[in-house]
């Protein structure tokens, strides 16, 4: 918030703080019970990196908020061979050049967003491209036609008012209540809260997560779009449909959000430096794109 009061990059107090730790190999902070350390140098890196064992069980979002959204996910279990078959088949699934079949969609995904918009208003950009980029991404992984999907029953866990929601706004606020649960003090000082539900707004993110999931599944199972990567991944017949299903949600739990915020950083900064801007058109312009409007 403060970063995008002076006109700032969210994120740009990670430059400010890395030229801060210039000089600095490691540095560790205390993120409640987590210590965490961050590589500073090229040196550190390189000398953890051969420190490294060649096979790792890795245990570190048992409890965590990872687990909360995506259960069961590749990202979680331990690195045995069902994990290699699912990281495998995921990699596989999701090449080089894979999102070129879907440029034609994603123009269309985003003139239809801006039909919706009247000249002059304003708008949080970074929230708008987010939903952008969620459209984009379900389509490409559950399939082409999640506009068909039925609505969710959405119960608030404060006020515990019933709405009925689409994906898109169930899952927005799905996230925002499991953050905030994730951050309150009381799940921090008694794990055990959090971990069986006990109190608000865990036990009713508990139902939300588990009608969201069910009205996904009972989509995804009747959705025509075999070249979705959910269909893809399961006709490959090499996982089950629940470890598809938890490594398709994984997928879009790490890639919509930080997609998003890339593509406003990049769109800000061109913008804020125009000289870039004008590179990038005629750097296009040589590899022979040239439809462009001047006015964009």
């Amino acid at each position: 918030m403060k970063n995008e009061k002076e006109n700032k990059f969210r994120l740009h107090h990670v430059i400010e703080n890395a030229m801060i730790l210039k000089n600095v190999d490691i540095n560790f902070v205390q993120f409640g019970t987590q210590t965490i350390f961050g590589f500073c140098s090229l040196k550190a890196y390189s000398q953890f990196e051969r420190m490294i064992p060649d096979k790792i069980d890795r245990h570190d979002h048992v409890g965590q908020f990872l687990e909360n959204v995506a259960p069961n996910s590749f990202a979680i279990i331990p690195s045995n061979k069902n994990w290699d078959e699912r990281r495998k088949t995921i990699m596989k699934t999701i090449g080089i050049n894979f999102a070129s079949q879907y440029i034609s969609m994603m123009i269309e995904t985003v003139d239809s967003w801006a039909k919706n918009l009247d000249v002059g208003q304003g708008i949080d950009f970074s929230f708008e491209v987010g939903k952008i980029t969620f459209r984009i991404i379900t389509k490409i992984l559950f399939g082409t036609d999640i506009d068909n999907m039925k609505k969710c029953m959405y119960i608030d866990p404060y006020g515990h008012s019933v709405s009925e929601l689409n994906f898109e706004e169930a899952y927005f606020k799905y996230f925002k209540h499991e953050f905030e649960g994730f951050f309150k003090p009381i799940g921090k000082l008694f794990p055990f809260i959090e971990k069986y539900r006990l109190v608000e707004p865990y036990k009713t993110n508990l139902v939300n997560h588990n009608e969201i999931n069910k009205t996904l599944k009972d989509f995804v199972d009747q959705s025509t779009d075999d070249q979705s990567v959910y269909r893809q991944m399961l006709n490959s017949g090499k996982l089950t449909k629940d470890e598809v299903f938890y490594d398709t949600m994984l997928l879009l739990f790490a890639g919509f959000d930080t997609t998003s915020h890339t593509i406003t950083s990049t769109l800000y900064y061109l913008h804020k430096y125009p000289a870039c801007l004008q590179r990038l058109k005629a750097d296009m312009k040589s590899q022979g794109i040239t439809d462009l409007d001047p006015s964009q």
